[in-house]
This record gives structure tokens, sequence and C-alpha cells, in this order.
């Protein structure tokens, strides 16, 4: 047992995008909200692209307008070095949401996390679950946490799983985490104060290559193989250095760019939570489904993901709580769309028929990893 201590509604784990809009939406529907936030560095934070169509979204969340006061930089051009030699240009006037936002991470986080405080969210900095459990007879969760200030004891009536690929909190109450395939990434930033205002993407023998600007002079690159080739060991500046032989665009692009920092490997391959439904949590972003960044999705995600589990259970305040099940059925719908399109983008190469990494990507995919239907 947890002894009791404080309350509220809704706690939150994770103050990412996903958890920040999350408390956000539920504050504004009048539930009282606590956020964790872990407190790690966010410096060399993936995810900096956001697709036009995250207006809507943030919209929705009320924070449009100051939004476009964030350091930010629209993204009017994709240019792609895919399934043959040659660029080919995607301006943003050929979408009908328009241009992409190329944001700072750190910024973008912390500014959802001071929209959510501004609304009413209680946010824990640093806080973290101790121990975490059910209370009998449907009535929500007992948490004990660890903060600045000692040990803290929350009761809750809803839970909300914001931990990102982890999905930490999703498996300590039994669900399960399914992964698609072995690839990962390697990310670099620098220096780049005069880099055009769009995202390359590039295809090599043995992975492919992002790179884009971020805010306030900077720039991105990230390099994608699979974990078991030589390749992934990009951290290394030799390795990394070699991977950029294979792509002529991209090293042209980084040949006159300052590295600010090492390299940082991250997980990529699309991940899926398998979770019993109940009426008293959610995974929400990363934490239910994450993408590979082939889609430039991620964060768009997050904050739909965010509105959607506040309907959830603004409907499960008041008694409905069938929305449970059908956002679990969402969730799957969205990662099976996402898995058959990232299918039809990778069975495009075909430069290298002797490659092992795109003879995997061509091999059969894991269009339904045990997900409930």
């Amino acid at each position: 047992m947890i002894e009791k201590g404080k309350a509220c509604d809704v706690l939150i784990v994770g103050a990412g995008p996903a958890g920040a809009a999350t408390g956000l939406a539920l504050a504004r529907q009048g539930f009282s909200v606590v956020l964790l936030d872990r407190g790690d560095a966010r410096s060399a934070t993936l995810g900096e692209s956001l697709p036009g169509a995250v207006e809507l979204a943030l919209r929705e969340l009320g924070v449009w307008q100051d939004f476009l006061k964030q350091p930010q930089k629209h993204s009017f051009l994709t240019l792609s070095c895919w399934s043959e030699p040659g660029i080919r240009e995607r301006p943003a006037i050929a979408s009908r949401f328009g241009a992409s936002f190329h944001v700072s991470r750190p910024s973008f986080d912390a500014f959802l996390v001071g929209a959510a405080r501004a609304a009413g969210v209680q946010v824990i900095l640093p806080g973290r679950v101790e121990r975490l459990v059910r209370n009998a007879r449907g009535a929500g969760f007992a948490v004990k946490l660890k903060t600045s200030a000692g040990v803290e004891h929350w009761s809750s009536r809803f839970l909300v799983d914001a931990t990102g690929r982890s999905a930490s909190i999703a498996r300590r109450l039994g669900a399960t985490r399914s992964l698609v395939d072995r690839l990962i990434g390697v990310a670099r930033w620098f220096d780049a104060p005069s880099l055009p205002p769009a995202v390359l993407v590039e295809s090599t023998p043995n992975g492919w290559w992002y790179s884009a600007p971020v805010p306030e002079g900077g720039a991105v690159a990230l390099w994608l193989t699979d974990a078991d080739e030589p390749t992934a060991r990009a951290q290394r500046a030799e390795v990394w250095e070699s991977c950029l032989t294979a792509a002529p665009h991209t090293r042209a692009r980084l040949a006159e760019l300052t590295p600010t920092g090492a390299g940082r490997s991250f997980a990529a391959t699309p991940a899926a939570t398998t979770w019993a439904c109940a009426d008293d949590w959610l995974p929400v972003g990363d934490a239910a489904i994450a993408f590979d960044p082939i889609s430039g999705n991620g964060l768009a995600f997050a904050l739909r993901s965010a509105l959607e589990a506040a309907v959830v259970f603004g409907a499960a305040r008041g008694g409905r709580g069938e929305w449970f099940e059908r956002y679990r059925a969402g969730v799957r719908d969205v990662y099976l769309q996402h898995l058959t399109r990232r299918a039809e983008l990778y069975a495009a190469v075909r430069r290298w028929p002797d490659s092992r990494f795109w003879a995997r990507q061509r091999g059969p995919q894991q269009l339904d990893p045990s997900l409930p239907g």
C-alpha cells in the first residue's frame, strides 16, 4: 500500500510535447492535472520538424498565435535523393497544409510546458514515479513520487503515460512493446548560420540521411541504418565520415558546418504498445506508437493523441468509458497506416540490389505486431 497524500484528477508522467499538450487540453476542460517532468536536459532532443498540418492541433490547444512567436523557421522545400541519384524537389505549395516548421525542440517543449502551467497544470520538476498501485474498485491510482522536495504521495483518478519510446508506465501496467526491425539513428548538431530552409533526404547503400536547419543558426543531420551494421557505430567520427562519402548531396551540405558536439544514437524503428483496454489510463505520443523518422509525423501525432486522449477522459468523467476502446482502435489504425506507407517508401529504393539494409526493408514487414483489433 501507498499512504494517502495529495490528490488530482489526472497524473501525467512525462513532460514532452505529448504529455504537456495532454495536460493543457485537460486543464482547459476543468481537470486538476499534475505533470511530472524528469528534468532531463533536452538540448539534444530529436524531432525538429513540424508539418504544416500541426496548425489545426495548435489552434485546438489554443496556442497557435503564441507558437508563431517562438523560435522557428518555415521550410518551403523538401529535397529528395531517394529512388534515383538526382535531386527531386517538392515545394511546400504542393502540400495542402503548406509549409512545415523547423523548431528548436528544447524551446518547443518548454513552450508547451509553459502553456500547460499557465492553464493551471501543476508541474513537478524534477519528478519520477517510485511506485505505482492501482486502487481497488476502479478508484484510480496511488503513486509514490520522488521529487526535489523528497517523497510525495498522490492519488489520481486517471493516469497518462507520456514517457516516450520507453512506455515505462504502460509496461508497469502490464502492456507490451513491439518493435518492427533494427533501425537506429545517429544524430549530430551543427552551427549553421546560413543553411537554406529545406529538408534533404538521401539514400545510400547502407542506410539514409536526413538533414535540416533548426532555428537560431543551427542544423541537425541524422544517419539511419540497422543496429547490426558496421555503419551503426557512426558516433565515432571516422565512421560518420565514411558514411557521408556515399551521400554526395548531404556531404556537400555539411562540408562547411561546424559540429557542436558528439553524435548521439537513438532508436528509430517503428514501435507500438499493446495494452488491455481499461477506463483509467492511456498512453500518448511515442508511448503509444513511435514512427520511423521517414514519416516526419512523430510530433504531429504527439499533439493529436494528446487532444484525443483529453476527449476520452472527458467522456469517461461523464460515464462514457467506451471511448477508451475507440482511442486504442484509432491508435492501431494510425500505426498500420504508417507501416504500410513506410513499406512503400523503402520498396522504392532498388539502386543497390546487393545491399543487406535495403533487402531487409523490402522483405516481409511486421504489419500487425499483435495489436488488439
